[in-house]
Formats: C-alpha cells, structure tokens, sequence
C-alpha cells in the first residue's frame, strides 16, 4: 500500500494522532448515545418504563448535554487534524523541493515547469490531505458503522440482517466507479500542468508575445486548454457525486425495510416504541458513515495516483553527492578533455572522442554553429551531465572523483540566459555570497562596469530587478551576472556568449574588460563574434562532433 512509502511523515505526529484518536472515540461514543437517550425519553415521555427511573426532562437534559460535546468534540478534532495535515504538507512539499532542487538537467530538460509546480503544489496537498484528514476519519465512521449495526442487532436481530445485505452492494459500487477515478484523477493534474506550463511561459516572455501580437492567439490556446480541464472535472466530478448519493440510497432503502418490519414487530408487540425510534435513528447513523466511506474510496483513488507521481520523482537519482569523495586540490586552473564523448540517451551524437586544454592565465575560446557541442561542453565542465567515455582533468584530477560543491566552488558560469531572482540588484549579485559586505559588491560591479547604470537608478543598489531581470535591459542584466561571477574570485570563468546582448562599444569594453581583470584565469568563452578571437589565445571550432585546434 502507498502509505508505508509516506510513513516518515506520519510518525513525528504519532501524538498527536494518538490524541484525536481520543477525540475521535469520545466523539463516536456520543453519536452512539444519542439514539439511545431518544429512545428512552420516548418511553419517559409516554409512560412506558426506563432504564433508570427518571422524569423525560432528565434525558433531555443528557440529550442537550451530548449535543454540545459532540461540538466541541468535533471542533478540536477538526483544528488538530488540519494542523497535522498542514505540518505533513509542509514536510513533504520541503522534501520535494530539495529532491528536485538536486536532480540532473536532464530531469529538468524533458519536463514542464507546469509539471514541476503541480507536483510540489497540488499532488503534495492531496496526499497530505489523505494523510491526515481522509484517513483519520475511517476510524470514527467504521466505529459508528459497525456500533450502530450491533446496536441494532442487539434490539432486533432480523432488522440488522437488512442493513447487513445492504454492504456486498455498497462494496460493489465502490469497485465499480473507482476504476474510472483514478486515471481521471491523473489526467487532471497533467492537464493541470499543462495550463500552469503554458501561462508561466506566455508571463515569462511578455514582450515577445506583445510584440508579436500574440495576445488573442494565446489566450485561444488558454482557453482550449481549461476547456479541456472542464471536461476532465466534469467527468471526475460526475463519478465524486454519483458515488456517494448512490451508496447512501442503497443504504436507506435498507432503512425504509427497517421501518417497515419495524412498524410491524411493533404492531405485533415485539417491538416498544422506545425499540422503534431507537432503531430507525440507528438506521440513519449507520448511512452517513457508510456514505462517507464512498467519498473516502473516490479520495484514496486521487492520493494513489499523487503519490505514485511523487514516488516516481523521488525515485529518481540525484546529482551523484558522494560526502566521501576528495575535496578537489585547486592549484592553477590547468583543464584537459581526454578523449570525451558525449550523447544523451537514445540521441545523437554530440561531442566524439573530443581533445582539449584550456590552460590558465589563457582565454580560449569556443566557436562553432548552433548545436555543435560548445554548451554542451561547458555542461560537463561544470557536471551537469556526464561523459560517456573519456575524462575530463583538472590540475591532473579527474573530476569525477571530486564533490560537486569542491568543483563547482572554483568554477562561476556567465550564462547567455542570465537568471536573476526576484530582489534588488544588491541580492544579484551576492547571490553566490550572500553574507557579502556593499563594499565588495560595489567593487565587483565596478569590475564588470554595472556600477554606471545602477548609480543612476533611484535605489542603486536596492533597486529591484523584478521576476528574472525584467525591469533591466538585457545588457545590464548580463553586467549583473559577470559582477557576480567575479565577486566569487573563482580561478576559472566560463563565458557563454558574453557580448550577445552588447552592441559595438559593448564588445570592446568586454574586450577590455577579459584583458584587464581576468589575468591569472582560466577563462572560456563560448561565441559566434569572430572579433572576440584577437584576444584569445586559442580558438577551438567544433564541427560534426570533433573539436579542431585553429
């Protein structure tokens, strides 16, 4: 069953659990008695004898009595149940994030954002919900089903025989729509996914789809897609809705047999009329929880489906954080490709038997059409991926054998997509040290020039960039990501595409820039401007997989 896999999160809260399984038997009890005491104001009221002698006001007074504690009752269980959920909920959506925070690019490559979202988001609340909420209420309800059948059973055998027959059908029923719920179910969170995919991407590129005027086709395409889901719900709904109405009138028309055999036995003087209200109000108690235990099958269907969705993510491997492997011993910088070939699973080639040295106190650079391979190599300098033969040095350490964060430390990566979080430009740039002094950031934009512009913003350093950079234009937006790049002082900095976004003056500034500051690294430029090759000290072109030397 998928609860053992989710147990972890079950345990811390064993107290409290232990605690409403209390509240839940006092609550259960109650609802119990209640028919009980009915019963026997009826026979106080009517003269009839009782179990203790005493005036009909007695039980109503114990009526009222059990009223007001089934509320309070039913208050504490509801608050504690819902904090178990929301601490389970928080737990897991934790554990996820950092699953996937430490899966492989490739994870990342062959799903939808959207996708992601729904998992840590929607799938995570369902299965808590489960959890907590859905899964602790069986207790109770199987509690009042069985208590009420034996009372029953205790006044009139034949009767209980009734409402018995009734369960094979209840069963049945349960079987027969929950095979349609969850596929529905899984359907509706890709579908879900699909729609949170398609508006990220429309909000993330704004400017593009205004200025392609985008607007009235995109939001046909929005709409295709919630229509879609409108018809998934209404298909899951319709099973949600038919299941339960059709369990508890399977149910009650054992209770209208009950009250017709019951109206009999009274009429033949086996039953008191006490016995008769008791055991219809016994006959109703039983139905709502046999009602909820439908509900409770069409929820466990929908958590089935979440948790194999998140079971199947955390089954996947993370990036290999091997805690025994050597911490790299940095010395200079010097980098040699040996023979590397690379290709993802079940693709193309992309790099064959690939030679390279990228030597420190040089600048090399990388030049070759688009899909060449000159990403593709700096991905496994950095161990996003992984060579399927060959090896890759530094200072005559094979990589592989290092920890990530060993390597990754030495290394700051100036990406053509510049990635800036939501916050001001001080945080951007700290972002690789966030414990950073203003001081050391103020110097490292002036490094990579970004000082000028952000002097004339209103809020300087405390300006905000907005969602991924979009209140900075692209070139300042670049300037930010090299002044981080060099507020870590990493030996090794890998440009990829540095000057796409300048313009004429922007590349020779950069030019300028490399030459002045980056003496003593080992600096790699990914770039098509052919200008930039009067600075490097080798040029490596790739073409059809190979790596040549110019």
């Amino acid at each position: 069953m998928f609860i053992n896999h989710f147990l972890e999160y079950v345990k811390p809260q064993k107290h409290k659990y232990a605690f409403i399984m209390v509240l839940m038997l006092v609550e259960s009890a109650v609802s119990l008695g209640i028919p009980y005491l009915v019963g026997q104001f009826s026979s106080a009221a009517l003269g009839e004898p009782t179990a203790i002698d005493a005036h009909y006001s007695y039980f109503i007074g114990a009526w009222l009595a059990l009223i007001v504690i089934q509320a309070l009752v039913r208050y504490q269980f509801s608050f504690r149940i819902n904090m178990i959920g929301a601490n389970i909920l928080s737990s897991l959506s934790c554990r996820l994030y950092d699953h996937v925070q430490m899966l492989p690019i490739s994870y990342f490559s062959k799903r939808k954002k959207g996708e992601i979202l729904a998992l840590i988001s929607n799938d995570a609340n369902v299965l808590a919900y489960f959890l907590s909420g859905i899964l602790t209420s069986l207790a109770p309800s199987l509690i009042i089903a069985v208590g009420s059948l034996i009372l029953m059973a205790s006044i009139n055998v034949y009767l209980a025989l009734i409402i018995a027959v009734c369960i094979p059908g209840f069963y049945l029923l349960l079987k027969l729509l929950g095979k349609r719920i969850r596929p529905l179910s899984e359907q509706v969170t890709e579908q879900q996914a699909s729609i949170v995919a398609h508006a990220s991407e429309n909000i993330g590129a704004i400017h593009l789809l205004k200025s392609f005027g985008r607007e009235q086709t995109e939001s046909d395409k929005f709409k295709h897609n919630t229509e879609k889901m409108l018809e998934l719900r209404r298909s899951q709904f319709h099973i949600q809705a038919l299941l339960s109405p059709l369990v508890q009138m399977l149910i009650s028309i054992g209770i209208v047999l009950i009250a017709l055999v019951s109206v009999l036995h009274y009429r033949s003087g086996e039953l008191t009329i006490s016995e008769l209200i008791t055991l219809l109000m016994y006959g109703l108690l039983f139905a709502k929880p046999m009602s909820g235990l439908a509900a409770t099958y069409g929820q466990y269907q929908q958590a089935q489906g979440a948790s194999k969705r998140i079971l199947d993510v955390l089954q996947i491997e993370p990036e290999t954080i091997d805690e025994s492997a050597n911490e790299l011993a940095f010395k200079q910088g010097h980098i040699q490709l040996e023979n590397i070939t690379f290709h993802y699973d079940g693709g193309k080639p992309l790099l064959a038997n690939v030679n390279a040295e990228f030597k420190p106190d040089n600048i090399t650079l990388l030049i070759g059409d688009n899909g060449a391979g000159k990403t593709t190599i700096l991905h496994l300098l950095m161990r996003f991926i992984e060579p399927k033969q060959g090896r890759i040095l530094l200072d005559d350490q094979d990589i592989s054998k290092v920890s990530l964060q060993s390597l990754r430390s030495h290394i700051a990566l100036v990406s053509q997509d510049v990635a800036l979080s939501n916050g001001s430009i001080f945080e951007n740039i700290a972002y690789g040290r966030p414990d950073t002094s203003l001081e050391q950031v103020v110097k490292a934009a002036k490094a990579s020039g970004a000082d000028r512009f952000i002097n004339q913003l209103e809020d300087g350093y405390h300006a905000q960039v907005g969602e991924n950079g979009v209140l900075l234009s692209a070139g300042q937006r670049q300037k930010i990501s090299l002044a981080r790049a060099l507020l870590l002082n990493s030996r090794i900095i890998i440009f990829d595409e540095p000057t796409s976004a300048s313009d004429e003056q922007g590349h020779e500034e950069f030019a300028a820039l490399i030459k002045q500051l980056l003496a003593g690294r080992t600096v790699i430029i990914v770039t098509h401007d052919t200008n930039m090759q009067k600075i490097a000290d080798k040029v490596y072109a790739i073409d059809r997989f190979e790596i040549v030397e110019k």
